[in-house]
């Protein structure tokens, strides 16, 4: 009896031990829940060193973020006459613990407190190029604060002389100077010295002797010639260090070319009188030697190429183009010739019947001028499979324009230069694998006209495309060059 009263009351004592861990084990979850919820997110705020600032300058740096993220510090509010040197743990320390920038990962609250020093100032003198100077460089005299930045101030003028510029250097060459309105930065007293140089004059006139233009520039110095506008009926060719009487072609110089001066000079322009120009019938039109030299003549190009092909169909009969192709697109390059116009100078080729050679002529670049490394890589690598295909090849040069006229025009922007130096990579670049036909210099010396139509039509004038003469005098000199190996221009 004894023993089972002591059972029963174990067993009771068993179940009453076994509810309270059950009850145990219900509340503990909830309070584990509550200390891991207790924070989810924790804010990093920025404030001025004494912590008193409520300026949204700071309270706009505020940052909410979970445990354990990196955040990068922005930089200190900039303060006058202060210079900023990062951020501090401590309300009022001057102990940077964290640059700008710096990366910091979040574990809690924080508030981090700016720390600045007093800024610096430095004198900004300035002299006369020899170091010398005088009231007007006096009052350009400046204390600036350190880590701003500074514009340097017009140069005085001086009679006789331009002005380049600053130098850090006394006597400083017009090579090196700062540029007025430059902005330097201030971390030290500095001394800017003048750089002048005496003055010389350009008068660009007209035709006629008037001055059209004066230019002042630094004796020495380079003058980069302008372009200027066609007069009705005349093509402006360049300038020239004489006055040329009626109409003149051949220049000295031409526009885009940077001519040095070294004392006062006159430039007149070079004109030419476009009715002065050949306009070739039928019967006087070179004929290629087909047959005879040639199985066929292709032209490749732009809108020019096609200015030949209208002009020709227009105003010549169709003798004169018998055995002569035109692969043509109006105002393309080379991605088209690469993607589509390749593709169509192989279907002339192939169609073509005799076993004489097939005379190439490409005239593309006008178009993408900035592209000659391009033109020379694709017309190298294509070269060999057109003269597997008996393909004789000429690339003939992009021809003068007008930049002045081609802007009036509304046309894609070009220049001169551009031309000449796109002509030159070509020459050079494809000496191997193709004849260069020199068409411009042969127009710069014989004169040409210039046309806002490329159809057979004259009207108008964009300095891009060429008049019904030109186009047809190119194609003349073209074919002169295919029969005979050179341009007889001594006619036209």
């Amino acid at each position: 009896m004894k023993n089972r009263e002591k059972t029963g009351k174990a067993f009771r004592i068993k179940w009453l031990l076994l509810a309270l861990v059950a009850a145990a084990l219900i509340f503990v979850p909830a309070a584990s829940h509550k200390v891991s919820a207790a924070k989810l997110v924790y804010t990093v705020k920025f404030n001025n060193n004494s912590g008193t600032s409520k300026s949204k300058t700071y309270t706009a740096l505020t940052r909410n973020v979970t445990l354990n993220t990196t955040i990068r510090l922005p930089a200190v509010p900039k303060a006058v006459g202060y210079q900023n040197l990062g951020w501090t743990t401590r309300k009022g320390s001057s102990k940077v613990v964290y640059k700008a920038g710096a990366r910091v990962k979040v574990r809690k609250d924080m508030t981090l407190y700016a720390v600045r020093r007093k800024s610096r100032y430095y004198t900004v003198n300035f002299y006369l190029g020899n170091g010398s100077t005088n009231s007007a460089y006096k009052k350009l005299q400046k204390k600036v604060e350190e880590g701003t930045y500074y514009t340097l101030p017009a140069v005085p003028s001086r009679s006789g002389y331009v002005n380049l510029g600053w130098s850090i250097a006394k006597n400083g060459k017009a090579s090196t100077a700062k540029k007025v309105g430059t902005k330097i930065k201030i971390s030290g007293n500095i001394r800017y010295y003048s750089v002048q140089m005496q003055s010389v004059k350009v008068n660009l006139r007209k035709a006629n002797g008037t001055v059209w233009k004066t230019v002042t520039l630094g004796k020495g110095g380079y003058l980069k010639l302008p372009s200027v506008s066609n007069a009705t009926g005349y093509t402006f060719m360049g300038w020239s260090k004489t006055r040329r009487t009626g109409s003149s072609t051949d220049p000295d110089y031409e526009a885009g070319e940077l001519l040095r001066i070294s004392k006062n000079t006159n430039l007149y322009a070079t004109v030419f009188n476009r009715a002065l120009e050949k306009d070739i019938s039928s019967d006087e039109m070179a004929h290629p030697a087909i047959g005879m030299m040639y199985s066929k003549v292709i032209f490749v190009g732009d809108s020019r190429t096609a200015g030949i092909q209208a002009t020709l169909k227009k105003q010549m009969s169709s003798s004169v183009t018998n055995g002569v192709s035109f692969v043509a697109n109006p105002g393309k390059g080379l991605s088209w010739f690469r993607d589509t116009g390749y593709a169509q100078l192989i279907e002339e080729i192939d169609k073509t019947e005799g076993s004489k050679p097939i005379a190439v002529i490409f005239n593309l670049g006008v178009n993408d001028l900035g592209n000659a490394g391009n033109y020379v890589s694709y017309m190298t690598s294509i070269a060999s499979t057109l003269k597997s295909k008996n393909c004789k090849l000429f690339y003939m040069s992009v021809n003068p324009i007008n930049s002045t006229m081609i802007t009036k025009a509304g046309r894609g922007a070009r220049t001169e230069a551009q031309v000449r130096e796109f002509n030159s990579k070509i020459r050079s670049g494809l000496s191997l694998y193709y004849k260069y036909i020199d068409m411009y210099s042969v127009l710069m010396k014989k004169g040409y006209g210039t046309n806002a139509r490329y159809d057979g039509v004259d009207d108008g004038d964009d300095g891009l495309h060429y008049t019904t003469k030109t186009f047809k005098r190119i194609y003349y000199y073209c074919i002169t060059y295919l029969n005979t190996g050179s341009i007889n221009a001594s006619y036209y």
